[in-house]
């Protein structure tokens, strides 16, 4: 299945800029270095609270790729009249907590079945600190967006709820010991929050 995604992913990457190029390489590397001990002959996941923070920071610049790609490298990377720096690093620190705050509950999941020595959040400062560090950042998340979005409307019912689940996951997460729970729901938040967006 990843051979027959990755032949796909390539395929596609055939109609893309060179810009795209070089950001899905930068993803290649970080996966990589996250994955076999390439530095210090260490993978980057056993490194102290390294794990959570690489999986988000390559999530965040992945849909902030699909976002460039979208509106065209030439317009966002080059035309500063039409969304200039800060803007870009606003949207990728609003997206970054969002996904820390949504890896906490894969790490108190896997917290039985990670080896000790790759140092998880759970495992080197306990579920609880691992569930407030969750919480912390849905709150800024939710801010982030709030002071992103001055008027209220359908929107901010939309971040509202994404925020309260997202929150509430965080909470269940070592309170259902179904395999179902993230597999299932908690993966599922980015469909809901599609969902929204479609019917909102």
């Amino acid at each position: 299945m990843s051979s027959l995604l990755i032949l796909i992913a390539l395929s596609l990457l055939a109609f893309e800029t060179t810009e795209y190029w070089l950001i899905v390489a930068l993803l290649v590397l970080l996966n990589l270095v996250y994955a076999f001990p390439l530095l210090f002959n260490k993978k980057i996941r056993e490194f102290v609270y390294l794990k959570t923070p690489v999986v988000a920071i390559s999530w965040v610049i992945l849909l902030l790729s699909f976002f460039w790609s979208a509106h065209g490298f030439t317009n966002t990377v080059r035309d500063l009249n039409y969304m200039d720096f800060e803007d870009h690093m606003y949207l990728g620190i609003t997206l970054l907590c969002f996904m820390i705050a949504y890896c906490i509950p894969f790490e108190i999941r896997d917290i039985e079945d990670d080896k000790i020595h790759l140092i998880t959040l759970p495992q080197k400062i306990g579920v609880g600190y691992t569930k407030i560090i969750g919480y912390l950042s849905a709150f800024f998340f939710f801010v982030l967006q709030l002071i992103n979005q001055p008027i209220i409307d359908s929107n901010t019912s939309e971040i509202v709820i994404i925020t309260v689940l997202l929150l509430l996951f965080i909470y269940l997460s070592d309170k259902i010991k179904s395999s179902y729970f993230v597999s299932f729901a908690v993966e599922g938040l980015p469909i809901i929050w599609l969902l929204l967006k479609v019917c909102c």
